[in-house]
């Protein structure tokens, strides 16, 4: 009887040193299994925001960035400009630079549709006046894709210029990004789209091109924007020998490019780019336009016509 209680009180204390020894473990995988599942659950809801950067000649870049929506706020937008460490390596990835002294922000209010920003001292720390340009420009832009904002005005309390000359209490508004082929006497302007190599990363970038003549029509805005594509200064295109713009048709809610035999021998990649920037050049000189159709002389697939849907997001997406 004495052996067989000893037996059973051997058994019992084997099973509880089994339980104590397992428990804990059984414990830790329910604990990481919940934790991992709220983690899951409670994953941050993400949101799309655009931001200005500059390249290395202090062109001003749209870029979406994908950010915890409670991030993507008009009051949030210049903090992911600035120039910090973060900020840096998100315009680095896409081979451009913060335009945004760090430190240069006092405070940005609303009144009516105009954003007040309020700058320090640390705002006149410019390199030129490409580099001022880029300052003002980026956060004028990046204010005003918000509906209620129309206008920006700066206020410095020391001075009322910039360094360069940029002006003070002066509305600015959404309507001079990159100048080129500037004149006092250019009666009109067109926003272009040219593809630009940054760094290592190929960009659109949205250029201000200013004309002599007025009233410029999409064919003439489209013949301009082709020989701005052969401009190493502000494109990164590279067209076959002798290819040729031959003829611009538009139809109905289409635009019909006509491009020579040459453009066949295009790489590929340059031709889709091409392509991208004379849709967003479009978009953002029509409001009839619809769609893009390309034609290129000898291409027998489809006959001859690829057709692109205009772009509708003119920023270039983050890379990560």
């Amino acid at each position: 009887m004495k052996k067989l209680i000893k037996l059973l009180l051997l058994v019992g204390i084997i099973a509880l040193s089994y339980i104590t020894i397992k428990e804990p473990q059984l414990t830790a995988k329910v604990q990481q299994t919940v934790s991992s599942y709220i983690k899951k659950e409670t994953k941050t809801e993400q949101a799309d925001i655009t931001v200005y950067f500059k390249n290395a000649e202090g062109y001003v870049v749209p870029i979406t960035r994908k950010v915890n929506k409670e991030q993507a706020t008009f009051d949030n937008v210049l903090n992911l400009m600035v120039d910090n460490e973060e900020n840096g390596k998100v315009a680095a990835k896409n081979g451009l630079l913060p335009a945004v002294v760090s430190g240069s922000i006092k405070s940005v209010q609303v009144d009516g549709t105009t954003a007040k920003v309020s700058l320090n001292e640390k705002s006149a720390q410019f390199v030129d006046k490409s580099d001022e340009t880029a300052f003002v420009t980026s956060i004028v832009y990046a204010l005003t894709e918000y509906k209620d904002v129309d206008s920006v005005m700066f206020d410095l309390s020391s001075s009322d210029k910039l360094p360069f000359g940029t002006e003070m209490n002066k509305l600015y508004y959404r309507e001079n990004i990159n100048k080129i082929k500037y004149s006092k006497l250019a009666k009109s302007k067109q926003t272009m789209y040219l593809a630009k190599k940054c760094d290592n990363v190929y960009n659109y970038i949205p250029y201000s091109v200013y004309n002599r003549k007025s009233n410029i029509s999409l064919k003439e805005a489209l013949n301009i924007h082709f020989n701005l594509c052969s401009d190493t200064k502000f494109s990164s295109l590279i067209f076959a020998d002798n290819a040729k713009l031959k003829e611009i048709l538009i139809k109905g809610d289409s635009v019909y490019i006509h491009l020579s035999k040459e453009f066949e021998k295009m790489d590929k990649a340059m031709l889709n780019m091409y392509k991208n920037s004379v849709s967003l050049t479009v978009k953002e000189n029509s409001d009839s336009i619809e769609k893009v159709r390309f034609i290129i002389d000898q291409n027998e697939e489809n006959n001859g016509i690829m057709e692109t849907v205009l772009i509708k997001d003119y920023s270039n997406q983050e890379r990560k």
